[in-house]
Formats: structure tokens, C-alpha cells, sequence
């Protein structure tokens, strides 16, 4: 990709570049699940389930990037990335250790969803 379509970031000490097109964007959110960070006091982890054609398109991205990492981000902040190890069947993507208490008010009145406590 060309430069202004991608950003830098380092994972395990090497230096990566990700796209900046998201291939899962806000209208493939079917609901999400906040749950608190084991890492971070203060900070969720979001797990979503995409809609059936978002589900459909990441088992496709999935199973062609095997071996690769995926990024992923909320309100412009970006998440821990995550290796591709598997295609993914279910359409459950997490997003680990990026959302505050301001973006789960944003997130309640988007979506269906909900939020664990301690």
C-alpha cells in the first residue's frame, strides 16, 4: 500500500505497517460486550459480533492473512494487535485494552449491548 495508506506501529520489537481503511467499520456492528481489562484498572477489552455479511467478509480476510497481524481501533485509538492464527468462523472480534468510560457511553447509545463489572 502506498504510504499514506498505512501507519507504523511496533509489535515484539519490530516495526509494522497496518492499513488505515479499516476492513470492519462501525456499520458491521451487530452488539458488543465491555468487559473489564485484566491489564489496565480503568480500561475495557470490547468484544463484538459483526452482522452476517461483516462476519462472512472477516472469515474471508481471516483465512487469506493467516500468519499476520491485525490491528484494531476505537475512537482512533489503537488496540493491542493480535496474530492471525486461525480464520475466524464466528464474527467475534476483540478489542483489547483501548476503551475508557467515554467511549462506553458512546457505545451504549450506538448499540445493543452491555458492560461486566469487577
Amino acid at each position: 500500500d502506498l504510504p499514506k495508506m498505512i501507519y507504523p506501529m511496533m509489535v515484539g520489537g519490530n516495526q509494522m505497517a497496518f492499513k488505515r481503511m479499516p476492513e470492519v467499520q462501525t456499520n458491521d456492528v451487530a452488539s458488543y460486550k465491555a468487559v473489564p481489562s485484566k491489564k489496565q484498572q480503568g480500561v475495557y477489552d470490547i468484544v463484538i459480533q459483526l452482522k452476517a455479511n461483516a462476519a462472512k467478509r472477516l472469515r474471508n480476510i481471516t483465512s487469506a492473512n493467516r500468519g499476520r497481524y491485525m490491528a484494531s481501533q476505537l475512537n482512533g485509538r489503537v488496540g493491542e494487535p493480535m496474530l492471525i492464527n486461525a480464520q475466524i468462523n464466528d464474527g467475534v472480534l476483540v478489542i483489547w485494552g483501548v476503551a475508557n468510560a467515554e467511549d462506553l457511553k458512546a457505545l451504549a447509545t450506538s448499540f445493543k449491548g452491555s458492560v461486566e463489572t469487577q
